[in-house]
């Protein structure tokens, strides 16, 4: 075999392998969710939930606070809790609680 015919062969073949390779290794996209615990939390004992701290288990700097700060019933602060804090003003009816003092649920939330 002439050594031109080799090379050729053997371009041939480390290009086959790598398009078998490539195709094989094909990831199928996964859906991404959050799983979130939120814990709610009444200072004043009124019934209404004057603080709501939502923890993203098993990640980094996805936890933030909602705080009613003036007690009436509405969250005035979010507190995206992560390497600093980062406060924005917002405007949310705060919920009423089942039980007075402290309550925790789970919410999982998909991410689009």
């Amino acid at each position: 075999m002439k050594p031109t015919r080799i090379y050729r062969l053997l371009t041939m073949l480390l290009l086959w392998s790598a398009v078998v390779s490539l195709c094989a290794c094909r990831t199928v996209p996964r859906t991404r969710t959050i799983r979130y615990e939120v814990v709610y939390y009444d200072r004043n004992k009124d019934g209404i939930a004057d603080r709501e701290f939502h923890h993203a288990v098993g990640m980094a700097d996805a936890d933030f606070v909602l705080v009613d700060t003036d007690f009436k019933g509405r969250y005035n602060k979010r507190l995206l809790i992560g390497y600093t804090v980062i406060t924005k003003k917002v405007n949310i009816p705060a919920p009423k609680m089942e039980s007075k003092g402290k309550y925790t649920k789970i919410e999982i939330v998909p991410l689009n």
